[in-house]
């Protein structure tokens, strides 16, 4: 079931959660630019999450906790990633103010992409998406 609004009306302007999806669209259209000239692999395991990268050189593979979170596998991850920044991070950002979201928003991202490093040290298949921050 995928929903297609919600019932809380928003009290402000989500300027912060309109900007997270327009970059998250632009880096996601970058990563479709990059595909043909044969460049969107080395771009994703440069900025996914790499478990076992991480693990082996936290200081050099750290910023990959924060830019995993704006790239995405396909069409329809960053669709539903999207769909449900729309409608629920308006209200969000609402209850916790602007600076407080962003912060929230980056964070939750980190907190997921630590939890995946944590259950897969090993792995060498790179996480991406926003869902964690979602």
């Amino acid at each position: 079931m995928i929903p297609l609004r919600d019932s809380i009306p928003s009290r402000t302007f989500p300027g912060i959660n309109y900007i997270l999806i327009a970059l998250n669209a632009m880096v996601f259209f970058y990563q479709l630019s990059l595909h043909s000239a044969g460049l969107m692999e080395p771009f994703i395991f440069e900025h996914a999450v790499i478990p076992k990268l991480l693990s082996s050189d936290l200081h050099t593979h750290w910023p990959s906790l924060i830019t995993s979170q704006f790239l995405h596998g396909g069409f329809a991850h960053v669709l539903g990633n999207m769909v449900f920044l729309y409608i629920f991070g308006d209200n969000i950002e609402d209850t916790f103010g602007r600076f407080k979201y962003i912060v929230f928003y980056i964070l939750s991202g980190i907190v997921a992409s630590l939890s995946h490093f944590l259950l897969n040290i090993g792995s060498v298949i790179p996480a991406v998406g926003a869902s964690g921050a979602i």
